[in-house]
C-alpha cells in the first residue's frame, strides 16, 4: 500500500503583528458569521481585480489553467473539483520526480497509520537549492511549480475565478486590506515561513504532502473547519500508477449543515473521543449528525479540488 500524495495549496490573509492578529479573531468572532456590506465598496473590489487579473497571461504550470468563471460551484460555498488539471506532460514529470517519503519525516514517523505530513513551500525551496547538481536538475520543474504558486500572479488567478466568492464570502478581508492602507489593486504577497512574509498583505503556501498508509480504518480529521486567516485553499491529488487503492480511501468531502451546526472546538478531547472524532490539534471539527455530505471528490491522479474558507 502506497502512501498517499498530494499538493496542498494556500493562501492566507496575514494581519502583520501579534497584535493586529488578535484583533483580526476578536473582530471575526464578534461578526461571525458574515460581515455587514455597507462599508465595503465591492464593486470597486471586483471590477479591479478582474482587470488586473486580465492583465496575466495563464502559466502552463498553473493548476488553475484550465478553470473558468463557469467551474466555480457555489453551494455550499465557492468551490471547483477539475480533473486532469496540468497538463499530461507535466503531471507526469513532477509525479515522476515526487518527493521521497524520508524527505518527509523520519522512518519512524512515515511508518505511522495514516499521518499526514508537508513540506512547505519554503522550507522546499531551501531544499531544493541543498540538492546535488543531478537532483537539482531532475526537481528543476518542481522548483517552478512551488514558485509560480506562492507568486503574485497566482494570486491574480484566484481573484479572477472566485471574485464572487471573494466579495459574498470573505468581505472581511476586503475590510482588512483597506484598514492597513493598502490599495485594493496592489497588496503586497510573500511566502509563508519567510521573514518576508510578517510585512505582506497576503501570504501564500504550497506543500508537498503525504499521508503515511493507514494499517487500521481512520480518518485524518473528519468535517472541520480551517483557519480563519485562511481565504483559499486547493488540493491536487498524485495517485501512484500502482496505487490500487479504491478512488474513494483518500476522498476529499464537502459537508454542509442540515439546519444549525455547532463546532466541536480544538480543545474539547472528550466530545471528540466520543462522536468517534480525530483527535489531532489545529482544527474546530464538527458531529457528523448535524451535517449532511455533499459531495465526495474521489482520489484520482491530477485532479484538483479547492474551496474558499470562510
Amino acid at each position: 500500500m502506497r502512501s498517499l500524495k498530494y499538493i496542498r495549496f494556500s493562501v492566507l490573509h496575514l494581519v502583520a503583528i501579534s497584535l493586529a492578529c488578535t484583533l483580526y479573531k476578536q473582530i471575526h468572532n464578534k461578526h461571525s458569521p458574515r460581515y455587514s456590506k455597507d462599508t465595503i465598496n465591492l464593486k470597486s473590489f471586483d471590477m479591479g481585480m478582474r482587470k488586473k487579473a486580465s492583465r496575466e497571461s495563464k502559466n502552463p504550470l498553473s493548476v488553475l489553467g484550465k478553470v473558468s468563471s463557469s467551474d466555480v460551484k457555489l453551494f455550499p460555498y465557492p468551490h471547483i473539483i477539475i480533473e486532469d488539471a496540468l497538463p499530461q506532460e507535466i503531471y507526469e514529470n513532477l509525479a515522476a520526480n515526487f518527493p521521497l517519503n524520508n524527505k518527509f519525516g523520519s522512518k519512524r514517523q512515515v511508518q505511522l497509520s495514516n499521518r499526514r505530513m508537508n513540506i512547505p513551500a519554503s522550507r522546499f525551496l531551501d531544499l531544493q537549492a541543498g540538492f546535488r547538481t543531478r537532483e537539482r536538475k531532475k526537481r528543476n520543474l518542481w522548483r517552478e511549480f512551488i514558485s509560480y504558486h506562492v507568486s503574485e500572479s497566482f494570486v491574480s488567478e484566484i481573484i479572477q475565478l472566485f471574485s464572487t466568492g471573494l466579495t459574498h464570502f470573505r468581505p472581511d478581508f476586503i475590510r482588512d486590506i483597506e484598514m492597513r492602507n493598502s490599495s485594493l489593486t496592489n497588496f503586497t504577497s510573500r511566502t509563508r515561513y519567510t521573514s518576508e512574509a510578517e510585512h505582506s498583505d497576503i501570504v501564500l503556501d504550497c506543500q508537498v504532502g503525504i499521508n503515511t498508509p493507514a494499517k487500521t480504518k481512520s480518518i485524518v480529521r473528519g468535517p472541520h473547519t480551517d483557519n480563519p486567516n485562511e481565504i483559499w485553499a486547493g488540493l491536487l491529488y498524485f495517485k501512484h500508477k500502482s496505487d490500487k487503492s479504491a478512488e474513494s480511501s483518500g476522498a476529499l468531502e464537502i459537508w454542509d449543515c442540515k439546519s444549525r451546526c455547532k463546532r466541536v472546538r480544538n480543545e474539547e478531547l472528550q466530545r471528540k473521543k466520543k462522536l468517534g472524532m480525530s483527535l489531532i490539534p489545529n482544527h474546530d471539527q464538527f458531529d457528523k449528525q448535524e451535517l449532511h455530505r455533499v459531495l465526495s471528490v474521489p482520489y484520482k491522479a491530477n485532479t484538483l479540488v479547492s474551496t474558499f474558507c470562510f
